[in-house]
């Protein structure tokens, strides 16, 4: 971002800056910055409040496009990470990245489009590696496979299982779980959830997949 490396967990945490509120003003089309001609973090009014400039009304004859839409979406996303970093949000690592802009409003809002763009980019890699470990799982475990074999495999390729008997004396409950991250976006992720089930000799009997698990705000 801006030139300097950030993470996946500030990417993450980037996401929080598009809940910010903002007073949205219609303006006309022509008042409207070229480089953000739907939507812009006006900065604040007399009462130290934040405004948001929105173009109002859309031309009809692309009110309706999708392309339109997304964009004033994407917008409207990023002045509210403007809004969020111009009040202090967001702790040391993107407050460095914000104060270190130029002063000029295009910058600071190429810059908070970068942020929602990574974040969209990061969801879209993580979908693709949650993918790539699922079929891997698939794949890679076979029936029949000891316990202690299946946690190695997944250890080596940098995954692990919740082992529900790691948390009771009682014997195994022949179950284990495999969670994988999925899409990501301002207040809702999903898991997908693999359950591998063990024989009473602890060997594999079967893999299932669950539907996505949304975890939303």
């Amino acid at each position: 971002m801006n030139g300097q490396p950030v993470d996946l967990t500030d990417v993450l945490r980037s996401l929080e800056f598009q809940f910010a509120g903002g007073k949205a003003v219609p303006k006309n089309r022509g008042m409207m910055p070229a480089f953000a001609p739907y939507a812009w973090y006006a900065g604040r009014d007399k009462d130290g409040k934040p405004l948001i400039w929105v173009v109002a009304p859309l031309d009809p004859r692309t009110a309706k496009s999708a392309a339109v839409e997304a964009e004033a979406r994407r917008e409207y996303a990023a002045a509210r990470v403007l809004i969020a970093l111009d009040f202090g949000k967001g702790g040391p690592t993107w407050q460095r990245l914000y104060h270190a802009l130029p002063g000029d409003s295009a910058a600071r809002n190429a810059f908070a489009i970068e942020t929602v763009d990574a974040a969209v980019t990061a969801s879209a890699w993580t979908v693709a590696k949650s993918d790539a470990d699922r079929h891997w799982i698939f794949s890679s475990i076979q029936a029949g496979s000891t316990r202690q074999a299946v946690y190695a495999l997944l250890d080596a390729r940098g995954l692990s299982a919740t082992d529900p008997s790691e948390r009771s004396t009682k014997p195994p409950n022949g179950v284990a779980v495999v969670k994988l991250d999925g899409a990501f976006e301002p207040g809702c992720s999903f898991t997908h959830i693999i359950t591998i089930t063990f024989d009473a000799d602890d060997r594999v009997k079967k893999l299932d997949l669950a539907p996505p698990h949304p975890n939303c705000l």
